[in-house]
């Protein structure tokens, strides 16, 4: 597959997003965020989330504490992969999540699939490269009535530094690694820590780490990880 899909472009944008509240955030005052909790990060052929609460972004909080508002009403949720193939049903409640994922059929080869792992901000991201010739895909969770995204994401922080973390679940049909070199980026100010994300054959949480110092500096981490985030919900726009 030559072209990047709209799917794809969806979940750039949510990157970016995610991204976002990083620089939008950073004149806050810091506190910090104990995300201690290390979850489970390899899930096999099927994802089971249930009795999660759900959160949505606060755009005008000025503490690290209020970023999040609780969610309480009621939507249903589809989860589609980058291909446009539905993996997975569920339904928020009363402000509690629970949806399952099944296996997918259909299959990003390595080009397309890397797309993912190299664009994280601006356009730009890490050089990648896989050790077999894996495919794969990932998902992308949204309300029914397309209008909000669902994803587990975080903020944290200390008196000089602020951090947006976001989970991410990758399906690969064998067991693989796939390595992203160090890359230091002058023109946005980014330093893109090397990482090697050894995945296992079924869905596996991959974890994206911006931090953005005070100099204007932003540092992005990948690794195999599962912490215990929240799930948002947060307006979809292209």
């Amino acid at each position: 597959m030559k072209k990047t899909t709209n799917l794809m472009r969806k979940s750039l944008v949510r990157i970016a997003l995610a991204a976002a509240i990083v620089a939008g955030a950073a004149a806050c005052k810091l506190y910090t965020n104990d995300d201690s909790y290390q979850g489970r990060a390899y899930f096999g052929s099927t994802i089971s989330i249930s009795d999660q609460q759900v959160w949505e972004r606060n755009y005008i909080a000025n503490r690290l504490s209020q970023m999040y508002d609780k969610f309480e009403g009621d939507t249903n949720v589809v989860v589609v992969t980058e291909l446009g193939e539905q993996v997975g049903l569920g339904a928020i409640r009363k402000g509690i999540l629970d949806f399952t994922v099944h296996e997918p059929e259909y299959l990003l080869n390595w080009k397309d699939l890397k797309v993912f792992f190299e664009i994280m901000a601006s356009g730009v991201g890490w050089d990648t490269v896989i050790d077999v010739p894996a495919r794969g895909t990932f998902i992308l969770s949204e309300t029914s009535d397309g209008k909000k995204a669902l994803q587990r994401e975080g903020v944290s922080g200390t008196t000089s530094s602020f951090s947006g973390e976001s989970v991410y679940f990758v399906y690969v049909d064998r067991n693989c690694k796939i390595t992203g070199g160090y890359r230091r980026i002058e023109q946005f100010a980014y330093t893109l820590n090397a990482f090697a994300l050894n995945l296992s054959q079924g869905w596996n949480a991959v974890y994206l780490k911006q931090t953005y110092t005070s100099p204007g500096n932003s540092i992005f981490t990948m690794e195999i990880k599962n912490p215990d985030l929240r799930w948002v919900l947060m307006p979809l726009t292209l």
